[in-house]
């Protein structure tokens, strides 16, 4: 039975980056198009073949829980919305202090 979309996405996203490596060798069995991207995660040297039939979300949450603070060039060429964040690049947040006393 495959497992729906998003409750792959979300446990991709969760996963510890502890024993990637045991992982990976143990995923090598993981037929169909959500196999690829579940071993790319795990730090598997192909990338994703973007014209597989795996949707680019699952990828994507691959990508993003693999290198959470570098950019994912594979996927710049495949979706025209490279600009946005925590797409191809990865979000950036600036945290300034703010005052908002009124003098009381």
């Amino acid at each position: 039975m495959p497992v729906p979309k998003f409750d792959l996405i979300q446990s991709l996203l969760r996963l510890a980056p502890d024993h990637r490596r045991a992982a990976l060798s143990k995923s090598a069995d993981i037929a169909g198009p959500t196999g690829p991207a579940l071993r790319w995660y795990l730090g598997g040297e192909q990338e994703p073949d973007l014209t597989d039939e795996v949707d680019v979300d699952i990828i994507l949450a691959a990508g993003r829980a693999r290198k959470p603070r570098s950019s994912l060039d594979t996927l710049s060429d495949f979706h025209q919305s490279d600009k946005l964040p925590d797409y191809v690049y990865p979000a950036r947040h600036e945290w300034l202090p703010f005052n908002n006393a009124r003098g009381f």
